[in-house]
């Protein structure tokens, strides 16, 4: 207690005293949150960030994912035209040859007496 002052005046002086100290608490606690809110929104901008760059880089991964698939099929696709190709020209000789004989058969025969 505090000597030489009247029991009201300590008490009100006491209460002075716990009104600062509850003020001053008041006071930190909203600059705690204060900071909290402002580390909160800068972790909400770091994770909608990395959350992009990771979907961007997963979009990329199937795009090229995808475009590997299409190359591939596309040599398949052109590998099978340029076997379909071959044989029909093959066939297409073949096909001459026999019509030139048949010609040339019929045009001998034609010719004989």
């Amino acid at each position: 207690m505090m000597i030489g002052l009247p029991p009201l005046d300590q008490i009100r002086k006491a209460e002075a005293n716990v009104t600062r100290r509850i003020a001053a608490a008041r006071q930190a606690a909203d600059a705690a949150a204060q900071e909290a809110r402002v580390q909160a929104l800068d972790l909400q901008g770091q994770a909608r960030e990395t959350g992009r760059r990771e979907g961007l880089a997963q979009a990329q991964a199937i795009i090229a994912r995808a475009e590997k698939k299409a190359r591939a099929l596309i040599m398949q696709a052109d590998s099978q035209a340029k076997d379909l190709t071959h044989e029909g020209n093959l066939r297409m000789n073949a096909a001459v040859h026999s019509a030139v004989a048949i010609v040339a058969g019929q045009e001998a025969q034609a010719g004989e007496p």
